[in-house]
């Protein structure tokens, strides 16, 4: 039952990380009349949250998952 528990924290845990990237990526919208600027500047913030979301898994893994 423990490890029920424990593996439902985890995935809660990492949706509500996930979600708070989603929206943090959402209120930096960008706005520039040049599309180059603006494609690049996307780019830059989604390679930023896929590297947070990364490091949320690995956190994930190491302390939630294996209790």
């Amino acid at each position: 039952m423990l490890s029920v528990f424990n593996t439902a924290q985890a995935i809660a845990t990492v949706v509500a990380l996930s979600l708070s990237i989603f929206y943090f990526y959402r209120m930096l919208a960008v706005r520039d009349d040049n599309e180059f600027l603006r494609w690049r500047a996307r780019l830059w913030k989604l390679g930023i949250a896929a590297a947070v979301m990364l490091f949320i898994f690995a956190l994930a893994a190491l302390f939630i998952l294996p209790a």
